[in-house]
């Protein structure tokens, strides 16, 4: 998070994008959705609202079919 605040938006994408892969590698829920909401504040911090969106709604989705919601 550090990254992000200094405005390091592509180190801190990668080091949230490697979170959540080995979050969802390992069974982690809860961390791949916080990995992924970072990415999401990422891009909308960078501008890229679509992005965002797009990240926002994949979130939405694996909540729903979890049943998290």
């Amino acid at each position: 998070m550090l990254h992000m605040e200094r405005r390091r938006y592509d180190e801190a994408e990668r080091l949230f994008s490697t979170a959540a892969a080995i979050a969802a590698t390992l069974g982690a829920d809860q961390l791949h959705l916080r990995s992924r909401a970072l990415l999401s504040e990422c891009a909308r911090r960078r501008g890229d609202l679509d992005a965002s969106e797009e990240i926002n709604r994949w979130l939405a989705r694996f909540c729903s079919e979890r049943g998290l919601l």
